[in-house]
């Protein structure tokens, strides 16, 4: 019997196995079709592209697309406007361009191709297409989101060159913060005036006020928390004198101990004035920066203020930093999650 049940077994196996090299090569043949399908879609284009003949701010608005990611490259030695997309291309993409004055207004229309229509709804929302703007360096670029949303973010070589060295002049961590360094730069270069730098500036700040005030009631409910414990002491032994016959066990309410360890309330005002100190520095030291390196790198912005009269400037402005800094540090050093409020503020 077990004889017979192993050569039904073994010739069931043989004939699968032939079956599997039979059906193989059809097999691999339909995933390369399918692959050499796919990699007809998957191009770079150049969607458009002309000479900047004067244009200082290129608007840019997508259409047909949920989301879209744009990379934008500010060139030092380029001369064109170019916007190019990259990925596999479901769409027929349209691009049309319209002047106002100094003002470039380019719309970009996907709409996915008929042989995929039934990804439309995927293709809306996909991530395997990106754009990619390239515009000389001073061209300022913002964005349409009334009917996409749109995340871009700067090519970091042209910073790194023209900003190379600011951070070790500046010795201020939030130059780490993605957008204050765009900022900085943007400012650098001469394509955001004060004001605009300024706007940047605050749009950084509140994204680290909104974590400053969820760690401190984070804070709040830790303490809380924690107050509510209590620690069990070794039981003490008896005093037979007094009548005592057993051991008794001590109770200690760390209530009081942990909850004065909360975040003050008024934490979060305190790294707003911190912010608010670091803001004008970082302005005053971009100049400083300009004034001092122009020649060296012609992409800076010209400062027609004296180099002395900056360097006053910035001498008044990093002391109020440092004030800001100590009164922060004295208000929330040993508090329940302090760090984090260091963190936020890339204070280590």
């Amino acid at each position: 019997m077990m004889k017979r049940v192993f050569k039904i077994s073994l010739i069931v196996t043989v004939v699968s196995l032939l079956i599997t090299l039979v059906l193989l090569p059809f097999g691999v043949r339909s995933m390369l079709d399918t692959a050499n399908k796919w990699a007809e879609y998957t191009t770079y284009e150049v969607e458009y592209e002309q000479p900047a003949e004067g244009i200082t701010q290129v608007n840019v608005k997508f259409t047909g697309r949920e989301w879209m990611s744009c990379g934008v490259e500010q060139q030092s030695s380029g001369e064109n406007i170019t916007l190019s997309t990259s990925g596999l291309q479901l769409y027929d993409i349209t691009t049309t361009s319209e002047t106002d004055g100094t003002v470039l207004n380019l719309t970009v229309d996907f709409q996915v191709k008929p042989e995929f229509e039934q990804l439309a709804s995927l293709a809306r929302v996909s991530n395997m297409i990106q754009t990619n703007l390239k515009v000389p360096l001073g061209v300022a670029v913002s964005f349409d989101e009334s009917s996409c949303q749109i995340s871009s973010y700067v090519s970091q070589d042209d910073q790194h060159w023209v900003m190379s060295g600011f951070h070790d002049y500046a010795q201020e961590p939030l130059t780490w913060n993605s957008t204050i360094r765009e900022a900085l730069y943007q400012y650098a270069v001469g394509a955001y005036t004060r004001a605009e730098f300024d706007s940047a500036f605050d749009r950084a700040s509140a994204d680290i006020l909104a974590d400053v005030n969820d760690t401190v009631r984070n804070s709040e409910r830790a303490a809380a928390s924690e107050a509510t414990q209590w620690e069990y002491a070794e039981p003490m032994e008896p005093d037979y004198d007094n009548g005592e016959s057993a051991y008794t066990e001590v109770i200690i309410d760390k209530g009081e101990e942990y909850g004065s360890k909360t975040l003050p309330e008024n934490t979060a005002a305190l790294v707003e004035a911190y912010l608010d100190a670091v803001q004008e520095y970082l302005a005053v030291s971009v100049d400083c920066w300009c004034a001092m390196n122009s020649n060296t790198i012609p992409a800076l912005k010209t400062v027609n203020t004296s180099l002395d009269t900056l360097r006053s400037q910035r001498t008044a402005a990093q002391q109020k930093v440092t004030e800001a800094r100590r009164a922060l540090a004295d208000a929330v050093d040993g508090c329940v999650y302090h760090e984090y409020i260091y963190s936020a503020l890339q204070l280590g």
